[in-house]
């Protein structure tokens, strides 16, 4: 199991440069074409929210899913601040455990890519399938090859004043191994460290889509 704890603290400010607004309206458009024009939605791996706050914004029934209480803390904050109500369950999204079946299930923002075994994979994608309605849709992205690869061997550094880190990349058998040190900064103006490991695969598309199809989706 990966941490969450630094990252979950600082990881909106970091990825203040994302478009979420474009990004929701993206799978919205995706749900659509299919049908789903309303319905229940469950947002698996949702972190903070930002792409279930969109979901909800599109008045879908959205339920938010992560393994990282720290995660979910700071979605409830993020929701319960835009006036949108949402239950959120601290669950690892390999073992879905939900009482009613889903319209769809969107998991954004490399959350497959945390999978680095195929039996997770798999249990992902069999769960997902096994708590969609027929004619259910389920809605995910990965960071591809290329991109995973080109990363490899490459260190980052950013000082944004109140917070500061320091990242460097391996990678090994597809899975690239992401060392984060985090600097936080106190009232007091000293810094705090902590650190993370993270660990992401270079999923090959025609990789997923037999596992895809191996549990039962079809059209993908």
């Amino acid at each position: 199991m990966q941490s969450y704890e630094s990252l979950a603290a600082c990881y909106d400010a970091l990825m203040d440069d994302v478009d979420y607004a474009a990004w929701g309206n993206y799978v919205v458009s995706l749900l659509k074409q299919r049908g789903i024009v309303r319905g229940r939605i469950l947002d698996a791996a949702c972190g903070t929210g930002a792409v279930t706050e969109q979901l909800l914004a599109a008045r879908y029934d959205v339920i938010g899913l992560d393994v990282s209480e720290q995660m979910l803390e700071h979605a409830a904050n993020r929701l319960r601040k835009k006036g949108f109500r949402c239950q959120l369950i601290c669950r690892d999204m390999c073992d879905i455990d939900l009482h009613r079946a889903m319209d769809a299930i969107n998991c954004s923002c490399d959350g497959v890519n945390y999978l680095t075994k195929d039996r997770d994979v798999l249990r992902f994608f069999q769960s997902a399938f096994d708590h969609l309605r027929p004619g259910g849709v389920l809605t995910f992205d990965i960071s591809s090859k290329e991109k995973l690869s080109s990363m490899a061997g490459q260190f980052y550094a950013e000082d944004r004043g109140d917070i500061a880190y320091i990242w460097n990349n391996t990678m090994e058998d597809r899975v690239l191994e992401m060392d984060l040190a985090f600097f936080t900064r106190r009232q007091d103006g000293l810094y705090v460290r902590t650190d993370e490991v993270h660990r992401q695969k270079a999923h090959e598309a025609d990789d997923l889509i037999k596992m895809l199809e191996q549990t039962g989706f079809m059209d993908i």
